[in-house]
């Protein structure tokens, strides 16, 4: 499984990266842009695809535990 997402976040970091230079964007943008794009894409694999580490999540997601408001 993490190979896999690895490789999701290669290929979209890759894949947003190709955008950035073709629409000539700021250096700190593309860099921003290529970061939150291979992390989504990691951990949208991890989650879809990890069954373990989504049983040890939804408890906490669900229960509210991770986020708290005052």
């Amino acid at each position: 499984m993490p190979a896999i997402a690895g490789a999701m976040a290669i290929l979209s970091g890759a894949g947003v990266s190709w955008a950035a230079n073709a629409y000539g964007w700021a250096l700190a943008v593309h860099l921003l842009l290529v970061v939150l794009a291979s992390s989504v894409a990691a951990a949208t694999a991890l989650l879809a695809l990890d069954g373990k580490l989504r049983r040890e999540l939804w408890p906490l997601l669900s229960t509210r535990a991770v986020v708290r408001t005052p």
